[in-house]
C-alpha cells in the first residue's frame, strides 16, 4: 500500500473541513495581498505630500483587514488542529487495531518495546497535518498575486529577485537526502531504545534479585549514546539547511535594498513602490522557501508514515481468514502428522506429529524442556501456522475456519498468565460475556470461591501492573478461575498445579472429575499429580 494513498482515506474523512478550511485560506491569500498596496498610497498619496487624514483612513482600512486575516487565520487554525487530532486518533486506532490482530509470528520477530515505539510513531505523522504546512497553500495564491501586482510595478526588479527563488529549492532538495537518511537511523534507534527501557522496568524484579542493576544501566546508557549520536546528526542536518535558506533570505533583502534603491534615485521607483517590494519580498519567495523548508522539517513524519504503512500492509489474522465458515463447536480434535516449527528455529521441533481426542478424553502431554509440550496447545489456538500435515476439528481440516472461532471453543487455563490493570474480579471475568448474576453462581458452581478464599484479598483490590503485588499462587488461583469459568468445549491446562498447595490442587481436580468430566481436556505436567484424570498419554 503507497504511503500517500494510504493516508489519503483518513484526510478523505474530514472533507467537509478540509474544504472549509481551503476556503479560508484561498481567502487569506487573496486578503494577503491588499496590505503592501495600502501601505504604498500611505507613503506615496499620504506621508510624502503631507495628508494626514488620508495616512488616517488608509491606516483604519488597514487594521480593518488585519483584523479579518487574524480572525480567518484563528479559524483555519482551529479546523486544521481539530481535523488534525482527529485524524491521529483514528490513525493511532487503527494501527493499535492492526497489530493486534496481526499472527502471533509477528510478536517473535519484533519485541513488545519496539512495537510500542513504532506504534507512537503516529505522532510524528501529525506535523504532516499542522498549519505551516497547510499555509504552504496561502504562499502558492500570494506568489502569483504578488507577481502580478509587482510586474505592474516594474518588471526589472520583479524578474531580478524571481531569478534567485530556484535556489531556495535546490538546497531544500539537496538537504532532503541527509536529513532523511538520519531520520530513518534516529527513529530505528529511538524504537530500539525505548524496548529496552521496557524490558529493564518489565523485569525489574529480576535485575534486582540478582543485583545487575548497574549492568542494565549500562546497556541503556550504550543505546541512549547511539541515540545521541544519531540525534546530533539529524539536528546538523536540520541546522545546515535551514541556516543556509536564512542566509539566502538575507542576500534577497540585500539586493532589493542596492537595486531598488538604485531605481529610488534614478526615480523609476517611488518610496511607496519600494515599500510594496519590501513588503512583498518575503511572499515572492514563501511557495520556494516554505517548500525547502517543509521537505527538511517534514522528513521524520513521511518516514514515520512510511514505517506504519509498512505495519499497516501485514496481513492479519481477519484478512486470512477472510471467506472460512464459524466453527460451531469441538467435539473432535485430531493432529494428523504435523510438522511445525519456529521462524528462529532451523530444525523440526515436530516431525508427523499424530495423536486424536473425542467425547471425553483426558490427555496428559510429558516430555522435556523445549520438547514443545506447550507448542501443541498453541497450534490448536491457531497460534501458528504448520509447516505440513494437518490439525482436524471435528475431522475438518483447521483450514476451513476462522482462527477467532477455534479459539472460542476452548479455554486455556496456564501458569503463564496476563493481567490487567483492574480488579481480581475484572481480571477473572476478563473475556467472559457473563452478568454478575451469573458471575455468582458460575464461582460458586466451579468451587472457585474456595479456592480464592485464600487470597489475602477482596475480589475489587486493584492489581497492579501484570500482578506485580501478587504470588505466584495468587495470580495461577486467578488464571484457574479465569480459565475454568469459561464454557468452553476444549480446555488446555498448562502446568496448573506448579504454584498450587494441597487443598488447591484437590479444589481443582474435584471441579475437572466433577464439572469437566464429560469435556476434552489436555494436561502438561512435569510432575504425576493430574495423571490419573487422564486416559491418554504422549511423552515427547
Amino acid at each position: 500500500m503507497n504511503s500517500i494513498k494510504f493516508i489519503w482515506k483518513y484526510i478523505a474523512a474530514s472533507k467537509k473541513d478540509a474544504i472549509l478550511t481551503f476556503a479560508i485560506l484561498i481567502s487569506l491569500a487573496g486578503l494577503n495581498i491588499f496590505p503592501g498596496l495600502i501601505i504604498k498610497n500611505i507613503f506615496d498619496k499620504g506621508i510624502l505630500i503631507g495628508e494626514f487624514d488620508y495616512v488616517l483612513i488608509f491606516s483604519a482600512i488597514l487594521l480593518v483587514l488585519y483584523s479579518i486575516n487574524s480572525f480567518l487565520n484563528y479559524r483555519s487554525t482551529f479546523i486544521l488542529n481539530k481535523c488534525s487530532q482527529k485524524l491521529i486518533a483514528n490513525l493511532r486506532n487503527d494501527v493499535t487495531q492492526q497489530v493486534i490482530n496481526l499472527p502471533m509470528e509477528f510478536f517473535t520477530v519484533y519485541e513488545s518495546g519496539y512495537i510500542t515505539a513504532r506504534i507512537n510513531e503516529v505522532n510524528n505523522v501529525a506535523s504532516l497535518f499542522s498549519v505551516s504546512t497547510m499555509k504552504v497553500i496561502i504562499t502558492i495564491f500570494e506568489f502569483i498575486g504578488v507577481c502580478i501586482v509587482l510586474f505592474t510595478i516594474n518588471p526589472i526588479v520583479t524578474i531580478i529577485l524571481l531569478i534567485i527563488s530556484p535556489i531556495f529549492y535546490i538546497i531544500g532538495r539537496k538537504n532532503m537526502k541527509a536529513v532523511s537518511k538520519s531520520s530513518i537511523i534516529a527513529i530505528e534507534q529511538s524504537a530500539k531504545l525505548n524496548n529496552k527501557i521496557q524490558q529493564s522496568i518489565q523485569g525489574m524484579e529480576e535485575v534486582k534479585n540478582l543485583s545487575v542493576e548497574d549492568k542494565e544501566t549500562q546497556k541503556i546508557k550504550k543505546e541512549n549514546e547511539k541515540m545521541l549520536k544519531m540525534g546530533i546528526k539529524q539536528s546538523n542536518s536540520y541546522a545546515i539547511g535551514l541556516e543556509v535558506l536564512s542566509f539566502i533570505g538575507t542576500i534577497t533583502g540585500v539586493i532589493l535594498l542596492v537595486v531598488g534603491g538604485g531605481f529610488v534615485i534614478f526615480q523609476d521607483l517611488t518610496i511607496g513602490d519600494y515599500m510594496v517590494f519590501s513588503n512583498y519580498i518575503g511572499k515572492l519567495y514563501a511557495p520556494m522557501q516554505s517548500v525547502a523548508v517543509l521537505s527538511i522539517t517534514l522528513v521524520p513524519a513521511l518516514v514515520s508514515l512510511k514505517r506504519i504503512t509498512s505495519f499497516m500492509n501485514e496481513i492479519c489474522e481477519e484478512e486470512e481468514d477472510q471467506g472460512k465458515e464459524e466453527l460451531s463447536g469441538i467435539n473432535s480434535i485430531e493432529f494428523q502428522n504435523v510438522c511445525f516449527k519456529y521462524k528462529s528455529q532451523r530444525d523440526l521441533l515436530f516431525n508427523n506429529m499424530n495423536f486424536n481426542l473425542s467425547g471425553n478424553d483426558k490427555l496428559m502431554v510429558k516430555g522435556g524442556n523445549g520438547t514443545g509440550k506447550t507448542t501443541i496447545l498453541r497450534l490448536l489456538l491457531a497460534l501458528y501456522p504448520i509447516a505440513s500435515g494437518d490439525i482436524l476439528y471435528n475431522q475438518n481440516s483447521h483450514s476451513r475456519y476462522k482462527k477467532s472461532s477455534i479459539r472460542k471453543h476452548m479455554s486455556v487455563v496456564s501458569q503463564k498468565i496476563y493481567l490487567f490493570n483492574g480488579s481480581i474480579e475484572d481480571n477473572i471475568r476478563y473475556g467472559l460475556e457473563i452478568s454478575d448474576s451469573e458471575y455468582s453462581q458460575a464461582m460458586k458452581k466451579a468451587e472457585m470461591k474456595a479456592l480464592l478464599n485464600q487470597l489475602p484479598l477482596d475480589d475489587n483490590v486493584i492489581i497492579l501492573e501484570n500482578g506485580c503485588n501478587l504470588s505466584g499462587g495468587q495470580i495461577q488461583r486467578i488464571a484457574l478461575a479465569r480459565g475454568l469459568l469459561k464454557n468452553a468445549d476444549l480446555f488446555l491446562f498448562d502446568e496448573i498445579t506448579s504454584n498450587l498447595d494441597v487443598d488447591g490442587i484437590d479444589t481443582i481436580k474435584k471441579f475437572i472429575n466433577e464439572t469437566l468430566k464429560d469435556k476434552l481436556c489436555i494436561f502438561v505436567e512435569h510432575g504425576n499429580i493430574m495423571d490419573n484424570l487422564c486416559n491418554k498419554q504422549i511423552t515427547l
